[in-house]
């Protein structure tokens, strides 16, 4: 038994719909990762340049072991939403911390011992890890470790697909109702070659018209047999 035939129409409507869904699906893939690999790379940046810049705001403070001071110029941290820990630290002992405050009991037990890292540490989709050295007088008298989850680029990836999700319904609908007015542009000419060629073969009744069509291949075809 054959497969069930499908028409013209449905076929170009189908075509058209996989094309447009493909299309849509790639440009958003796309678009997230380059949103995605944005956004860590520019938080990346800010955080090596704020730990630059807090390191060097930080020398007298842990030079002269001022706490109030070292914690003051910390809670300039909380500017940063991304940044859930930092510490000043000393001879290998916390100096003074900064943790965020709505994060504060998730954290206790997580960053007791902060270290000095040789380089910065980028967990794809979970956290950022840095240190950087504390110098006064040219030598090194502690180090200021931060670390910075990666919450931020998850809701956007979450706000992200959200909105494209609507836009690839809405466009899918939009692409539908074009297709619509589109197809039978293509079909009826083709429909009516059909039974004007049907006519010819079945009933030798050459007196049904082929209705004209701008596509140059139907023209060819209805001259090539007869019926144009």
């Amino acid at each position: 038994m054959g497969k069930k035939s499908i028409t013209l129409g449905r076929s170009l409507t189908l075509v058209i719909a996989i094309t447009s869904s493909v299309a849509l699906l790639q440009a958003y893939v796309a678009f997230v990762i380059y949103d995605q690999y944005t956004f860590r790379t520019n938080l990346v940046e800010q955080l090596t340049v704020l730990a630059k810049v807090t390191a060097g705001n930080s020398a007298g403070a842990l030079y002269f072991e001022d706490e109030g001071g070292m914690k003051k110029g910390l809670s300039l941290l909380s500017s940063y939403p991304d940044i859930t820990y930092a510490a000043a630290v000393k001879e290998n002992k916390v100096f003074s911390e900064y943790r965020r405050p709505t994060d504060a009991d998730e954290l206790v037990e997580s960053f007791e011992d902060p270290r000095r890292l040789p380089e910065l540490l980028v967990n794809s989709t979970e956290y950022v890890e840095l240190s950087h050295d504390i110098y006064q007088d040219g030598v090194s008298i502690g180090y200021i470790y931060i670390y910075a989850d990666l919450a931020g680029a998850r809701q956007r990836f979450v706000r992200f697909t959200l909105i494209g999700g609507s836009i690839l319904v809405l466009a899918l609908l939009a692409g539908l109702l074009f297709t619509r007015r589109l197809v039978p542009f293509i079909t009826r000419p083709i429909s009516n070659l059909v039974a004007v060629t049907g006519s010819v073969s079945r009933q030798q009744d050459y007196s049904a018209e082929n209705t004209p069509t701008r596509i140059s291949e139907l023209k060819a075809l209805a001259v090539g047999i007869g019926i144009c």
